[in-house]
């Protein structure tokens, strides 16, 4: 199975057991720094590619599934972070209302409040920070 956000050739590739994600990011990482990326962001992009399957009601509470957009949008973002070597966020996860939010906890590592990262939208974005709005941000295609 192969999932793809764009057919442009400059673009970063993720290959993940059988399936093939695609950006239109530029190629960030050397092959030689592939080992530098966090082990995580495998799971979190196989969690975000089972969101292209949900349907709504998903929860059995009437929640609305995450569109295609929204989740290739999150995958894009999943993307650019990895390349970027930022740590995979500790969850993700779909909300009821067919967003896609990534979250990181503190820990003795990050004594930082819990962080998220609210896809809402293929072209928006939200970032709390202990709960706290931080910044509204518009997501480049």
């Amino acid at each position: 199975m192969t999932k793809t956000l764009d057919a442009k050739k400059d673009r970063t590739t993720a290959f993940w057991s059988t399936e093939e994600i695609e950006s239109n990011a530029e190629q960030a990482l050397a092959f030689e720094d592939r080992d530098l990326v966090d082990p995580r962001w495998n799971s979190i992009l196989q969690e975000l590619l089972t969101y292209f399957d949900y349907k709504d009601d998903w929860d059995g509470m009437d929640a609305a599934s995450a569109t295609p957009e929204v989740v290739s949008a999150a995958i894009q973002i999943a993307l650019t972070l990895r390349d970027a070597l930022h740590p995979a966020p500790d969850a993700v996860d779909m909300g009821c209302n067919g967003t896609i939010i990534f979250e990181t906890a503190s820990s003795a590592n990050n004594p930082f409040p819990v962080t998220t990262l609210e896809v809402l939208s293929p072209t928006q974005a939200e970032l709390y920070s202990g709960g706290r709005l931080i910044q509204k941000l518009m997501i480049a295609n």
